[in-house]
């Protein structure tokens, strides 16, 4: 199993994360700074831990409709 690594700036991007739907408490986030997406799990309470995802590793539809992407991927700026 590959470990993801963490993100640069977790704090900053929690302040913006997101459910990624109503069944999961894992939040998606958008690094604007350091151009990455955040995932966040809930490990216990209200403590989350953040690690990084590709494009093609998150759930495109959680980043699309908070408007955090473009159609193509990008991230929003």
């Amino acid at each position: 199993m590959v470990k993801n690594p963490a993100s640069k700036d977790p704090k900053a991007a929690l302040k913006n994360a997101y459910k990624i739907s109503n069944d999961t408490e894992r939040l998606i986030a958008v690094d604007i700074k350091n151009d990455q997406f955040v995932i966040f799990d809930n490990t216990s309470g209200n403590v989350y831990n953040g690690h990084i995802r590709t494009y093609k590793e998150i759930e495109r539809d959680a980043v699309l409709k908070n408007n955090l992407i473009k159609t193509n991927g990008k991230i929003i700026k």
